[in-house]
């Protein structure tokens, strides 16, 4: 764990990439555990290197002020409000040491951070959205450029500029399918950096970690095999609770919400009952049929109180029903 006690992943988030899988992997059979095992760690593992592509999106754009900056200065080009935002955006200390970081640049290089070498076509879109700005248009040219101002700079770059681009969205999730859903947890962790940043910058102030802790890690595989390995033996005890509905006609995803879930109550003893029910409500009002959380609420509701009935409730600790 890095200094910052940061993660990428909540929870919830692990949560969704394993619905996303068993989704895919609809057959369940557990000669796909171990194919699907490593599709899990893939995906996860992307998750991180989505963020080191926003730090190196970040780079990149100052490379690109950097350049357009000397173009100015060689060909004695007068932009006066173009030529004072590429200085800007060279000296932003925030920035700087994005890009003089020995221990940012080693984890960038590790992993493959060559996109916008590659695709430079959208460093220069960024770098275009850049002026139309609203924040550029109507407060840089008062800026004094303390870090006060660096970090607002940033921030307005990253948030009104780069996250809400469209075009680079499509681009990010054509390149890794699996970013679709991480691009909103991302961004959000990244941005809250990049509002917190002061000096003295730690070297390692941006770097996060994939797990907040072994458990976590520990969680995201155990919840994804025993699902899939006691799929059948959950998906007979939901028939049981809804013998007068067509099984047909139950949403696939639902039904893998409710397996997970019941895979939680029965492996998970640390996890509260209620914990459990209101993530996978949420996951269905997020992924599923508008009548979906009403649905699996009504029908976890009648495995737990099954379950407290027989006093088969494999809770332990306080406060965990």
């Amino acid at each position: 764990m890095s200094t910052n006690q940061q993660s990428l992943l909540t929870r919830r988030h692990i949560r969704t990439k394993v619905m996303q899988l068993l989704f895919a992997n609809s057959e369940g059979e557990q000669a796909n555990v171990v194919k699907a095992k490593s599709l899990l760690e893939d995906s996860l593992a992307g998750i991180y290197d989505y963020y080191l592509l926003q730090m190196s999106l970040l780079v990149a754009i100052h490379k690109k002020a950097s350049r357009q900056l000397q173009f100015y200065e060689q060909k004695h080009i007068l932009q006066e409000r173009e030529h004072k935002l590429c200085e800007d955006l060279v000296n932003n200390q925030i920035l700087i040491h994005l890009v003089k970081n020995e221990l940012v640049e080693s984890e960038m290089s590790n992993k493959y951070i060559d996109l916008w070498k590659n695709h430079p076509e959208y460093v220069d879109l960024v770098f275009k959205s850049i002026w139309t700005d609203d924040f550029f248009n109507e407060s840089l040219s008062s800026k004094k450029m303390e870090f006060e101002d660096d970090r607002v700079l940033v921030v307005s770059l990253f948030k009104n500029v780069i996250a809400p681009n469209e075009k680079l969205h499509d681009f990010l999730c054509d390149y890794k399918l699996t970013w679709d859903v991480d691009i909103p947890v991302v961004n959000t962790l990244f941005l809250k950096r990049l509002a917190k940043a002061k000096l003295p910058l730690a070297e390692d102030y941006f770097m996060v970690d994939l797990f907040n802790d072994s458990e976590d890690e520990k969680y995201a595989i155990d919840l994804l095999t025993k699902t899939i390995l006691n799929g059948s033996a959950y998906q007979e005890e939901v028939a049981e609770k809804t013998e007068n509905w067509d099984q047909e006609r139950i949403a696939q995803l639902d039904m893998i919400l409710l397996r997970m879930a019941i895979c939680e109550f029965k492996e998970f003893p640390q996890l509260p009952f209620k914990v459990t029910i209101n993530e996978y409500i949420e996951l269905a009002k997020e992924f599923s049929t508008p009548k979906s959380s009403t649905f699996i609420n009504g029908i976890l509701d009648k495995i737990v109180k099954e379950y407290m009935s027989s006093n088969n409730l494999n809770k332990i600790g306080r406060g965990l029903l």
